[in-house]
């Protein structure tokens, strides 16, 4: 059985690879795959099945950054900005 990165109940940034329609921004870890994680996004109904090489840690409370999506932040370069 494989590592996994991230745990359940983990918030992630997820980037999908460009042949998914899928919203980029902070989801939930919900699942764990053999091979993946199920995610879910505040704002979605629905959850998605994501790798471990489209999601990065998201920042934490403690972090500076704010954790919501909505507000123009955007990872770039592995960092936080707006």
């Amino acid at each position: 059985m494989s590592q996994h990165k991230y745990a359940v109940g983990q918030h992630v940034y997820y980037q999908p690879s460009i042949r998914y329609a899928a919203q980029r921004g902070i989801y939930r870890i919900v699942g764990l795959f053999p091979d993946g994680y199920r995610i879910k996004h505040s704002a979605e109904t629905c959850e998605r099945a994501a790798k471990e090489n489209e999601l990065a840690a998201a920042p934490t409370a403690d972090d500076a950054e704010p954790l919501m999506m909505n507000q123009g932040t955007v990872m770039r370069h592995g960092k936080w900005g707006k």
